[in-house]
């Protein structure tokens, strides 16, 4: 059996500043602009979608597992009363 990975691109045409392109190319490590492009659309990507988490979870949220707590230990979920 034979597994296919597709990759979707898209070319583009884009205006960047060569200096700062370079500058992240080489702190990057990456050989290409076009490697090094992709590697800071991911981190953009992932800051944004750890800010969102951060937000959820400082507005009460659980993002990782809702409920989980209250089904496993339905004795933490209740309020305790002092002694």
């Amino acid at each position: 059996m034979r597994l296919m990975h597709i990759v979707w691109m898209k070319r583009t045409n884009v205006v960047l500043d060569g200096e700062l392109l370079e500058k992240a190319r080489r702190m990057s490590g990456e050989r290409t602009y076009s490697a090094t492009v992709t590697k800071a659309l991911e981190a953009a990507v992932k800051r944004g979608e750890l800010e969102a988490a951060i937000q959820k979870v400082r507005a009460g949220g659980d993002p990782f597992a809702p409920g989980y707590v209250e089904a496993m230990w339905p004795d933490l979920s209740r309020p305790t009363s002092p002694e």
